[in-house]
């Protein structure tokens, strides 16, 4: 859903569904790293660095 919502501009919402996602899985790095991209789109990038910091430090192996 996190997706259908970024790709429509509707990047709160899309937030929620990336939240609700990490409260499923705490360790979706890659729901991390959606937050990052979509905070980039607001125009937050401190809190778009803490989210891709976050997916990091599930998997540090995540390069994207």
């Amino acid at each position: 859903m996190g997706v259908v919502f970024f790709d429509l501009g509707q990047f709160d919402l899309a937030i929620d569904s990336y939240q609700k996602a990490i409260e499923i899985n705490p360790n979706f790095s890659h729901a991390f790293n959606n937050i990052g991209n979509t905070y980039i789109e607001k125009d937050k990038l401190d809190l778009a660095i803490e989210f891709y910091q976050k997916a990091l430090k599930i998997n540090s192996n995540y390069s994207e």
